[in-house]
């Protein structure tokens, strides 16, 4: 707004002074012109009267500073005050002398070669037919413009400069309350004139302040919403920039932050997916499953308009604990029925030979015991997987009592104590009275797996060692003499149906989740449990509790 104010009056003032300056020239010159040719006529009549009274009167003898000229009628110079006649041309063509042969009085005015003088002519008819010619020379209109430019380009350039300080000045005053008016808090106008326009800007302020408090709270719910979101989230446009992405999607594709110009490729490299997302901005909505970083995610890319531009939303879910638990139950199933099979094929087996009469009387308790020993173990592994499911579905009554772990020790080694005689097995034992706040049945259960499986695996006459001590909670140790276990099995000894030796295994009749329960138990109780293969086969169990 300054620079309009200072350059429409800097322009108002240039041309002002160039109108006056061609005014000024053009005054001067009619008034030079009107003076000049009064002059000529005056001195041209003044010699005709003389002339008439006196015809002998000699030109020569009068003094004056115009060009005095005596024309015959055919237009022969006949005298030039100014000029030797003999060298004139013939004036019979000059226009004021035409039009004093026909009106008694003729005049007329010619620019000469450059433009720079203007010659007066003013021609009377004397009474014996002569023709007398007064002229002279005057500036021309363009002379007097010449003659004026440097003054008035001095004029401009110290106007120019006068006229931008008065303009510097007063458009300050001008402006100066205006670019010193508060915009951002009350709004008042610096001029009457200017109030409509506050009054409707304060208006237009409180609405934006209203809509971007609005804005601003959408936009904060959406991010709370998307950032606490478990599953990443991301809009590509359709120029495959990413529009929006939250917390969830960086961390899945290992990046902190990221710009809205940020290509897509920045964040995916899987091509599939990747024309999935073409397919996506063109309309078609789709899902796509990947891995990344180890883990499994379901991908939905689905299309949508957003300010009427065709963008993609794309969704990761992560699905790899119910890919990881869809594997372990199609593993689980396959091993369940593989190992409920081999007992019940030696039940039906077993069964068929006595329903047919085939088997020796003598034979039949023995029969009876093989039945009753593959009954037994096919018990044991259905209770087992029972147990497993429990855990599984978290349906385990996991209520814990204060309890004397000494009397659980003894009870479960008294249950399995016709085991321990029949291979002869010492066992040595090394814990007190010691009270804990656990869950009782899943403790019986812990020592019942963890003794019942140092006794199968264990060798004839060798010995089992039970260790418990309250350290960091309760730290339980419980070792056997038999085979070292190799030490690429170890890690996997908790998993179900695992077994180092399945012939080994099939003698003594193990189901393979003793272990697989006795680690479920602890991870319940918030301990851990670790193989040691050193000297013998040691279980080392911790676990966190209150006495």
């Amino acid at each position: 707004m300054t620079k309009t104010i200072k350059k429409n009056m800097l322009f108002l003032v240039f041309i002002t002074i160039i109108l006056f300056s061609i005014g000024t020239s053009f005054l001067y010159y009619n008034f030079d012109k009107y003076e000049t040719t009064r002059d000529i006529k005056n001195q041209a009549h003044t010699l005709k009267v003389e002339y008439d009274l006196n015809p002998e009167l000699d030109f020569t003898s009068v003094m004056s500073a115009s060009r005095i000229t005596l024309i015959d009628n055919d237009g022969t110079v006949l005298y030039d005050n100014k000029t030797s006649f003999e060298k004139l041309d013939n004036h019979s063509d000059r226009e004021e002398v035409i039009e004093a042969k026909e009106k008694g009085v003729g005049q007329s005015e010619r620019y000469s070669d450059n433009l720079l003088d203007m010659f007066y002519y003013y021609a009377v008819s004397l009474d014996t037919g002569l023709i007398l010619r007064i002229s002279t020379t005057s500036s021309s209109f363009y002379s007097l413009i010449l003659l004026m430019l440097p003054y008035t380009l001095t004029g401009i350039l110290a106007i120019f400069i006068l006229a931008n300080i008065i303009s510097r000045r007063l458009t300050y005053n001008i402006v100066g309350p205006i670019e010193k008016a508060d915009l951002k808090s009350n709004l008042v106008s610096p001029y009457q004139e200017l109030d409509m326009y506050f009054y409707t800007m304060r208006e237009q302020k409180r609405e934006i302040e209203k809509q971007v408090v609005r804005v601003n709270k959408r936009k904060e719910t959406i991010n709370t919403i998307l950032n606490t979101m478990q599953d990443g989230f991301m809009i590509v446009d359709a120029s495959k920039n990413v529009f929006l992405a939250n917390h969830a999607f960086l961390e899945i594709v290992g990046l902190h932050d990221y710009e809205v110009s940020d290509s897509i490729y920045r964040f995916i490299n899987d091509r599939v997916l990747l024309s999935k997302i073409d397919d996506a901005l063109n309309g078609d909505s789709s899902s796509h499953k990947i891995n990344i970083n180890d883990k499994i995610y379901q991908v939905y890319i689905s299309h949508t308009e957003i300010l009427k531009e065709g963008v993609a939303i794309v969704l990761f879910v992560d699905i790899s604990l119910e890919y990881e638990n869809q594997k372990l139950r199609e593993e689980f199933s396959a091993n369940v029925s593989h190992e409920l099979k081999t007992p019940l094929t030696s039940i039906r087996g077993l069964a068929e030979l006595q329903a047919n009469n085939m088997v020796d009387p003598e034979d039949i308790t023995l029969f009876g015991k093989k039945i009753l020993k593959q009954s037994n173990r096919l018990l044991e592994m259905i209770e087992h997987i029972l147990n497993l499911s429990k855990f599984d579905e978290d349906a385990l009554d996991g209520n814990k009592e204060v309890f004397n772990i000494k009397t659980v020790i003894v009870e479960t080694l008294v249950n399995l104590s016709n085991e321990i005689k029949e291979k002869d097995i010492t066992v040595l034992t090394n814990f007190d009275d010691l009270m804990v706040n656990l869950n009782y049945r899943m403790m019986d259960e812990l020592f019942y797996n963890l003794i019942d499986n140092a006794i199968k695996y264990n060798v004839e006459g060798g010995y089992i060692n039970i260790d418990v001590k309250a350290a960091n909670g309760i730290t339980i140790e419980v070792s056997n003499s038999g085979p070292l276990i190799p030490s690429k099995d170890a890690p996997r000894l908790f998993e179900r149906f695992y077994r180092v030796d399945a012939s080994r295994t099939s003698k003594t009749g193990g189901s393979g989740l003793g272990l697989s329960i006795v680690k479920h138990i602890v991870m319940f109780h918030g301990g851990s449990i670790k193989v040691s293969t050193e000297k013998d086969n040691k279980f080392i169990i911790n676990i966190p509790t209150e006495s």
